[in-house]
């Protein structure tokens, strides 16, 4: 079964699931994005029936606006306790110490952020909600002089903020502070099947454009990842798994390998691929659907893939209202501007910045010997291509 939430549903999305015929739980929530009336609903009530008879089946959200359903109707099953260890990311970091027992990270409650002083974590570390999505809140405090600042900076965003989403994927009323995990960082959607052995269905680079850039603006793939990375992080889902323990259970992983190649997590985000629409990419560069390789049990076969996409990359980029541009300021956004940036547009996916902070989504093909267009949006100032009133 499949809860369908805000932010956003694709259009891909949709006839994905009219064609597959994959059960679409019919909440509030699902039915305001307008799908076919050949889509196949069930009513709340008879999924949860379902879930009775069989705690185990597979379910898929595209959004974790839909865990609050899943904590109000799946009361009775596992799913609700493991998500939420894996969904807050002080006990996602209790559950992985015995295998970093040297990594540093401690929690303090918003109201007691002003008069908290850091000190088992050192200089420079990252603060961010215990339970968040999409770099909402999280900042990087270099010094200690910064943190009087930065805490003043939350405060000013929580305003605007804390009321997109529901408490189950952000909440403001409890913050972690973790020690910085260096090296290059990646983002993996997988499945935990039957077995509870986890397939991976891709491997995105997340590049940032400075060491402080927060930012979820780039992530692009390419096959050449794969026979590096697929096994290792394997071992790191089978760690974060307990194995066996997660069966029939889709996960989003973010991972930071170093120099000298630890791989350690950063968090991982439960019951879902990459947010928003950024997991179809794995359908733009290899022809592959998640959604169908979870519920069909399939695994891609990555060693033909190789073979098929060598050379290729594949990049999805987000353009982003700027926090200090209001979205009645703007008139228009340059789409012809930023679309001659690449050789080969995928597909654009405009979203509505009145909504929610951002113009759209860019899918690119890119030669993997000439990245200049995507980091020329990594470090672009949006500003740049705004038309304003």
């Amino acid at each position: 079964m499949i809860l369908l939430d805000k932010p956003y549903v694709s259009e891909y999305f949709k006839t994905i699931l009219l064609d597959s015929g994959f059960p679409v739980v019919a909440t509030k929530s699902a039915e305001q994005f307008n799908l076919s009336t050949e889509t196949n609903w069930i009513s709340e009530e008879k999924s949860v029936a379902s879930f009775r008879q069989n705690g185990f089946q597979k379910l898929y959200s595209n959004s974790e606006n839909a865990l609050d359903w899943i904590d109000s109707n799946l009361s009775f099953t596992q799913l609700p306790a493991q998500i939420q260890t894996l969904k807050n990311k002080v006990t996602f970091r209790d559950g992985l110490r015995e295998f970093y027992p040297e990594y540093k990270y401690e929690a303090v409650a918003l109201n007691n952020l002003r008069d908290f002083i850091p000190s088992a974590v050192p200089y420079p570390f990252i603060i961010k909600p215990a339970i968040g999505f999409f770099s909402l809140g999280v900042h990087m405090v270099n010094c200690a002089e910064e943190w009087g600042a930065v805490v003043d900076t939350i405060f000013e965003e929580l305003e605007d903020i804390k009321s997109q989403y529901p408490v189950a994927v952000l909440d403001t009323n409890l913050f972690i502070i973790e020690e910085c995990i260096e090296g290059e960082e990646y983002a993996i959607d997988a499945y935990y099947d039957e077995q509870g052995e986890p397939v991976i269905l891709n491997i995105l680079k997340h590049p940032f454009s400075s060491a402080a850039d927060v930012s979820d603006r780039a992530y692009y793939t390419r096959i050449d990842f794969f026979m590096e990375l697929l096994e290792p992080f394997q071992e790191l889902l089978k760690k974060i798994g307990n194995p066996g323990t997660l069966k029939n259970f889709p996960v989003h992983l973010e991972a930071r390998i170093d120099d000298n190649g630890l791989i350690q997590p950063i968090e991982a985000n439960p019951m879902r691929f990459a947010g928003w629409c950024v997991t179809d990419l794995a359908w733009y560069a290899y022809g592959i659907t998640p959604y169908r390789c979870y519920f069909d049990g399939k695994r891609p076969d990555w060693n033909k893939l190789v073979k098929e996409h060598k050379g290729k990359v594949y990049a999805m980029m987000i353009f982003d209202l700027p926090a200090d541009v209001k979205p009645e300021q703007v008139a228009s956004f340059d789409w012809d501007k930023a679309l001659a940036l690449f050789p080969k547009v995928l597909d654009l996916r405009k979203i509505d910045y009145y909504e929610y902070p951002i113009f759209g989504f860019l899918f690119a093909e890119l030669d993997a010997s000439d990245l200049s267009a995507m980091e020329t949006v990594l470090r672009a100032d949006m500003r740049d291509y705004i038309c304003f009133k």
